[in-house]
C-alpha cells in the first residue's frame, strides 16, 4: 500500500513540475509581424504595436493560452516549437 501512494504521489509532482515547465516557457519576449507580445512570470504583460502599447494579463492551462487586454479575454490554443510559439496558426519568434 506505501509504495502505490508513493508512486501516485511522484506521478502527481511529475506532473505539476510538468506543467509548471510549460508556462515558464512561454515567459518572455515575442515577437510577430512587428508586433512585441512580453509575457511575465507572475501572469502580467504587454503587447506593444509599435504606435501604441498595452497591458496584458495571461493565463496557460492545458495547450490553451488566454490574455485578456482592456477587459477582452480571448483563448487561444497553443504550442511551443524550439524558440517558435504558435497561436491559431500564427508564429511568434522568441526575441
Amino acid at each position: 500500500m506505501f509504495k502505490k501512494l508513493m508512486a501516485l504521489t511522484l506521478v502527481c509532482l511529475m506532473m505539476v513540475t510538468m506543467l509548471a515547465g510549460c508556462k515558464a516557457k512561454l515567459v518572455g519576449e515575442w515577437e510577430c509581424d512587428g508586433v512585441t507580445m512580453t509575457l511575465n512570470k507572475d501572469g502580467t504583460g504587454e503587447m506593444d504595436l509599435g504606435i501604441a502599447k498595452a497591458e496584458l494579463e495571461w493565463e496557460a492551462k492545458n495547450g490553451e493560452l488566454t490574455i485578456e487586454i482592456n477587459g477582452e479575454k480571448e483563448t487561444m490554443e497553443y504550442e511551443i516549437k524550439g524558440k517558435t510559439l504558435i497561436i491559431d496558426d500564427e508564429e511568434w519568434t522568441k526575441k
